[in-house]
């Protein structure tokens, strides 16, 4: 079954989200170069479980970069999954 691989969340101010979810969920944001735009700044991080098994990836950017929280959802193939329901999608972006 695909399930959950990463999610971005859009921020205000870098510094106060950084903060907040290293106090809250204790993630430490490390900060990478945007292989898309040089312009964006990107912070990811790896979480775990309360007993330390890895969790999925996760990632902030300026509001401005990212208008809303992005999830993806990892398959084998994108067109097997995108025939199995006749809904319109909104937007999907692949990496292949």
């Amino acid at each position: 079954m695909p399930t959950l691989c990463h999610f971005d969340i859009p921020v205000d101010n870098v510094d106060r989200a950084k903060q907040f979810y290293k106090d809250v969920f204790g993630w430490n944001m490390k900060k990478l170069n945007s292989r898309v735009d040089s312009k964006i700044e990107l912070w990811m991080c790896e979480t775990e479980d309360e007993s330390g098994r890895k969790g999925i990836t996760g990632g902030m950017m300026k509001r401005d970069s990212l208008p809303s929280v992005t999830n993806y959802i990892l398959v084998n193939s994108v067109d097997e999954y995108i025939s199995k329901k006749n809904v319109p999608v909104v937007k999907l972006h692949c990496i292949k």
